[in-house]
């Protein structure tokens, strides 16, 4: 693989956030930005790049349960709820807990109801 030899029986962990955070293929990766996912038309691009449930036989089973479940449980809170930094108006840095699996760690923020 790119030159290197991996001894059989390797265990190998793929480093999917490598490929997420890359600037070259995503300018400001960091950065909530949905329209980088969607054609002039408004409508969805699929990137095989993007790997929230890993690949091939060791994809999650329950990957389109839980895409569903996200949109329900996530439209809902937008809609019900604006999001705003703590203080400042500045969004925190986003800062990871490492480990087996890389999580972001946690921090605070106001929600305001849009009734």
């Amino acid at each position: 693989m790119e030159g290197y030899k991996i001894p059989k029986g390797t265990i190998v962990i793929p480093q999917f956030q490598s490929v997420h955070l890359d600037e070259e293929l995503y300018p400001s990766p960091e950065h909530f930005d949905p329209e980088r996912h969607l054609d002039q038309n408004g409508a969805f691009i699929k990137d095989d790049r993007i790997t929230p449930f890993s690949l091939g036989k060791r994809a999650c089973l329950g990957e389109s349960l839980a895409k569903m479940e996200l949109f329900l449980f996530l439209s809902h809170l937008l809609q019900k709820f604006e999001f705003r930094p703590e203080t400042n108006e500045k969004v925190p840095p986003i800062e990871y807990n490492t480990g087996f699996l890389l999580s972001p760690k946690a921090f605070k923020c106001c929600a305001f109801s849009r009734n």
